[in-house]
């Protein structure tokens, strides 16, 4: 069994409305891809839930499914951990900066500059790669991100480009812009991606520098409900030094104006081992939305709410062993 706590009106769901309407209003006031347009919006396409479907509902409650890697079956019940400090990693950071100036001139500017200013995010650290950076900005009218390798000077100019292939049919798209790079161990890229297709919605890709090759890895993704502003659409939580998880959500499921939840979370685990990634667990919302999660040891906890009952949340606490799938 589960352990459940008592059903007691979770502070997150009463806000939401608030914190979603306020990311419509950002969002409306999104002008192009640089400082200026860089928007906190949440566009949804969701599901209303429709309680009388049942708990267990296909349309509702995706199934959870733990990795065949993993050799164990996820853990319910205990007591969620006092959250221990996360590991530091080692390998390549990816920071946010702002471009000011044509290319060519360009410069780093300490702060955003509606109008004036880009924002991007640089990478360094890549093992064989020079610095690279994604960056945002308008082609031929339309909002796009192009990602650069980095002059030896330190200024923010291209030395060279790489193409941005997100899909083949991106040519079609109205636009396409970079809203969070990560820095995965093993040497990948994750990129949340806003693009018109024709609704406007967001993506995630894993960018392999060495192998210059996007892949798509969510065709919509959805923000944390827990986060607030501005949203956050994919978490990561280090594990050692060369290991870290991703977290990101799926299926917007909406219970009342402005009021959603997640019909499931997703965490991939990335490392030297698996620089790809490998998925080690799709969480349904039947077992609550992942509020919290840490690392003891070789143990993932998740601390989880099913918070789809008006008034009746029910909390769950999980947890996974990972020792098959860490590095050595």
């Amino acid at each position: 069994m589960a352990f459940r706590s008592p059903a007691q009106p979770h502070p997150v769901a009463c806000a939401r409305a608030v914190v979603v309407g306020l990311s419509m209003l950002l969002m409306a006031c999104s002008a192009d891809g640089g400082d200026a347009g860089r928007s906190a919006g949440s566009e949804r396409n969701p599901e209303m839930w429709n309680p009388f479907k049942g708990k267990s509902g296909a349309s509702d409650a995706p199934a959870t499914v733990v990795a065949p890697e993993l050799k164990g079956a996820l853990v319910a019940g205990g007591t969620f951990p006092s959250e221990a400090p996360a590991a530091t990693l080692k390998g390549a950071t990816c920071t946010d900066v702002h471009v000011a100036g044509a290319d060519g001139t360009a410069q780093w500017s300490d702060a955003p500059m509606p109008g004036q200013t880009r924002h991007g995010f640089r990478v360094e650290g890549l093992p064989g790669q020079p610095p690279l950076l994604v960056l945002n900005g308008r082609r031929a009218g339309s909002r796009m991100f192009e990602l650069w390798e980095l002059a030896e000077d330190g200024t923010p100019r291209a030395k060279a480009t790489r193409e941005v292939r997100l899909d083949p049919g991106q040519a079609s798209w109205a636009g396409y812009v970079a809203e969070q790079v990560l820095c995965m161990p093993g040497g990948s890229l994750l990129l949340t991606v806003r693009y018109d297709n024709p609704s406007v919605r967001r993506g995630l890709w894993r960018y392999a520098p060495a192998g210059d090759r996007f892949e798509r890895i969510a065709e919509q993704i959805e923000p944390d409900p827990f986060a607030g502003l501005p949203p956050v659409y994919v978490g990561m939580l280090p594990v050692r030094a060369d290991a870290a998880l991703a977290l990101y959500h799926t299926g917007a499921l909406r219970l009342a104006a402005e009021v959603y939840v997640n019909r499931a979370d997703h965490l991939v685990l990335f490392s030297a081992r698996h620089p790809d990634g490998l998925p080690i667990l799709t969480l349904g919302i039947g077992e609550g939305n992942v509020e919290r999660w840490t690392i003891v040891g070789n143990t993932l906890w998740l601390d989880a709410i099913d918070a789809r009952k008006k008034g009746q949340p029910v909390r769950y606490v999980w947890s996974l062993d990972l020792s098959p799938v860490l590095p050595d």
